[in-house]
């Protein structure tokens, strides 16, 4: 990182004034007005007939300088040096003259105050413009955005309808709309409109129904003496940085000395920690999550989306196919773990280790695949999902990545949460999914958490998914198929079977999407055992079908440890409508706050 202030890393500096220079869509620098010209300037001399345009970020409005000349003559030219004034004499104050009416006792006090009138009355004026409250701040920082808009994106796409979500604060909206816009211009309208959307991740957490949970509001509370930060949470770790009760720096050594070095990758955290302290102590805001570390499977925008909010790459982990608990194998050291999901394997391996998963309907959560050369089904079961030892890790999380993404267009605009339910509300309960076995341990965890909504009046009704088994089967034979397709070896008959299916599918999502307008939220066995492969008899008798068939589907689930039996962990599956990835969480952390 260089002095430079970059949109969306850094964020709004109260104290120092700044400016951004653009050539067309592209961002030449942002930063102070002395660090501009010189930018600017050097960028005249290598390309002269370049059009530039310099914005005011406290205003959003364009500025003209004249850079004609030297660098210093310009540089003396826009700020001149002070002159201290020659010989005795009162320094020139440029006071003006006016009138003021106040009460006869405003002019007693004033009279009686060591600068007397005139003097205290410029203190108090000059203090109180120094002042801003929540309500200018807002109006003043979207004006910014909104001029700034009006002056460079008057032609790019959903223009008018992104200025009316900006002045509504409808900021879900705003972002599908601007996110197909050149990534320059959407960085710096972030950067501009931090002082009012620096904390709608984590007051979206609070104002959620799921956070009016006694259990998850403890996720907040930090303790004012830290001696082991890698065992907080990622909201933990995010709020005692905010309230300064740690500084990135302690968080990436206590990281750093606890995994001794046995990350694949381990990136240059301390650097990047030091680098945040910098900002922080600069005045500015990095997001959500600053300072928090994590992990990543593959690069992919949810790890981006996450650096974004202030999150510190930990390092990538290892990951054998042969060995789905691998998946997770950094969890322990990183609060907070991105990895793909494809039919259940983060699901499994995470609840093997005591941390919940999520998997997000299809079309919530960018993915990297959408580029790729994948067909349909495999398109379909792979999402980028998050494992952590928190339900509150969870969702904040799924608050900062869910949405639209240029990197993906598969990625939705849909609102994070959808309209709430009167609890208690009917939970469905699985116990063996069409018609399989279900191992002894894995029934008990389907029986203690169905007790934890019993006990706090929520209407329990055995259930099963709709066409689970061809649902399942469905899923199977079209990976096949288009495995056969890529080697050459798929026949006609299995092409016309595979449409077949493809056409069901449609008709299966009609299905489901009735069954879940009674069951808001079902519960279901989480398999212990590896199941992913092609042995048609473990798809059929193993409640991993249910993970087959979510994945088809692309509907969101939640697996969530609920015991240990025996020594090891067993858990459920918490299923709901597609894109209702708030029930699933709000369902965990009753689970989580039992356990």
């Amino acid at each position: 990182m260089t002095n430079y202030f970059y949109p969306g890393i850094n964020g709004f500096m109260n104290k120092i004034k700044t400016f951004s220079a653009f050539s067309g869509m592209n961002l030449i620098v942002t930063g102070p007005l002395e660090q501009l010209l010189e930018a600017v300037w050097t960028h005249i001399q290598s390309k002269p007939d370049t059009a530039i345009l310099i914005f005011d970020n406290s205003t959003g409005r364009q500025t003209d300088f004249n850079f004609t000349g030297s660098l210093d003559e310009v540089i003396s030219r826009v700020i001149p040096e002070d002159k201290p004034k020659k010989g005795p004499g009162r320094p020139k104050l440029g006071v003006v003259c006016g009138e003021v009416s106040l009460m006869p006792r405003h002019w007693e006090w004033l009279e009686k105050q060591p600068k007397k009138a005139s003097g205290t009355i410029r203190n108090l004026v000059e203090n109180a413009s120094k002042e801003i409250s929540p309500e200018q701040l807002k109006k003043q920082t979207i004006e910014a955005a909104g001029n700034f808009m009006w002056a460079i994106g008057g032609n790019l796409p959903g223009f008018e309808e992104a200025g009316r979500a900006l002045y509504g604060g409808k900021w879900q909206v705003f972002d599908a709309l601007t996110a197909p816009w050149p990534s320059d211009i959407t960085g710096h309208l972030n950067m501009l409109l931090q002082p009012v959307r620096q904390n709608t991740a984590s007051d979206k957490w609070f104002d959620s129904k799921i956070a009016r949970i006694s259990a998850l509001k403890s996720e907040y509370n930090v303790p004012d003496k830290i001696t082991e930060p890698w065992k907080l949470s990622a909201v933990k770790l995010a709020e005692a940085v905010k309230t300064g009760k740690l500084k990135a720096v302690d968080i990436a050594d206590s990281f750093i000395e606890e995994t001794g070095g046995s990350m694949v990758i381990l990136q240059s955290l301390r650097e990047d920690a030091e680098i945040i302290d910098r900002c922080i102590a600069n005045g500015e805001y990095l997001g959500p999550l600053t300072g928090v570390p994590f992990t990543a499977d593959e690069a992919s925008p949810a790890a981006r989306k996450l650096k974004e909010a202030g999150a510190v790459f930990m390092g990538y982990t290892q990951t054998v196919p042969a060995e789905a608990e691998s998946a997770v194998s950094a969890s322990a050291s990183a609060p907070l773990h991105i990895a793909g999901d494809i039919c259940g394997s983060l699901a499994v391996s995470s609840v093997r280790k005591g941390l919940s998963a999520l998997k997000p309907s299809y079309g919530r959560i960018a993915s990297y695949s959408a580029g790729g050369s994948e067909a349909f089904a495999s398109r379909l079961i792979s999402v980028s999902g998050f494992a952590s030892a928190t339900v509150a890790d969870l969702h904040l999380a799924f608050q900062i990545t869910a949405g639209a993404d240029s990197e993906d267009p598969r990625a939705l605009p849909i609102p994070a949460s959808g309209p709430e339910i009167s609890i208690p509300f009917k939970v469905g309960i699985i116990r063996n999914p069409g018609g399989s076995t279900v191992d002894a341990n894995t029934a008990r965890a389907v029986d203690d958490a169905s007790g934890v909504f019993a006990r706090k009046g929520y209407e329990i009704i055995e259930t099963e998914l709709p066409e689970l088994n061809q649902i399942a089967e469905a899923s199977l034979r079209m990976l096949e198929t288009e495995t056969r397709y890529v080697t050459g070896t798929v026949s006609d008959s299995e092409m016309k079977n595979y449409l077949k299916l493809l056409m069901m599918r449609e008709t299966w999502i009609k299905i489901w999407a009735d069954y879940f307008r009674d069951f808001p939220v079902v519960l279901a066995p989480l398999p212990y055992s590896d199941y992913i492969n092609s042995d048609e008899a473990n798809l059929n008798s193993d409640s991993g079908r249910i993970c087959s068939a979510l994945g088809f589907m692309g509907y969101p689930a939640v697996s969530a440890p609920v015991k240990v039996y025996e020594g090891s962990y067993y858990g459920i599956q918490i299923i709901s409508a597609m894109y209702r990835e708030d029930l699933c969480l709000q369902t965990a952390a009753l689970i989580e706050a039992e356990r």
